[in-house]
């Protein structure tokens, strides 16, 4: 029962953590060419191609954050190894990214917006899981996923 509520919670997790590394991508073009515009860019890019990248560092994170392991199942994580975890898995995606991006010759990506891109993704996915540990803690409160258990026994043969 608790290992398909993990399977369960863990795929959430990876589906939330993508659709967030493409709002932060959207995030950081609206950032780097519409709003803030520093420093200031000779030319706004088409959309389209930073559209189209948008997918590509959408799958590209759920494969960086496996690989590294922030979707292991722990039974307590203090928040800073999280966000260590994270931060880890943001810089790592940052540079195969930026690898990816000099290699492509049809378009040129900006560096710029790249950078954007790993402020807003660590801060929406930091900001994430606290609203996600809030939000387990919450429904811990009022009794749901948990199981109540019968213990037999004391010390160690209790366990």
């Amino acid at each position: 029962m608790l290992k398909r509520h993990t399977q369960i919670f863990s795929t959430i997790l990876r589906l939330f953590d993508m659709s967030l590394a493409f709002v932060a991508w959207e995030l950081a073009y609206l950032l780097r060419f519409i709003w803030i515009d520093f420093p200031t860019a000779v030319m706004v890019p088409k959309h389209l191609e930073y559209l189209k990248a948008a997918f590509f560092v959408t799958i590209l994170s759920c494969f960086v954050f496996s690989f590294i392991g922030i979707y292991r199942v722990h039974k307590f994580i203090h928040l800073r190894h999280e966000f260590y975890h994270l931060l880890r898995g943001t810089l790592t995606l940052f540079l195969l990214t930026l690898v990816v991006a000099f290699f492509y010759r049809d378009f040129s990506y900006s560096r710029v917006h790249t950078i954007y891109f790993l402020i807003c993704y660590l801060n929406l996915l930091f900001l994430s899981r606290i609203l996600t540990r809030w939000g387990l803690k919450w429904l811990h409160r009022r009794g749901m996923h948990v199981e109540n258990i019968l213990l037999i026994g004391e010390g160690y043969t209790a366990s």
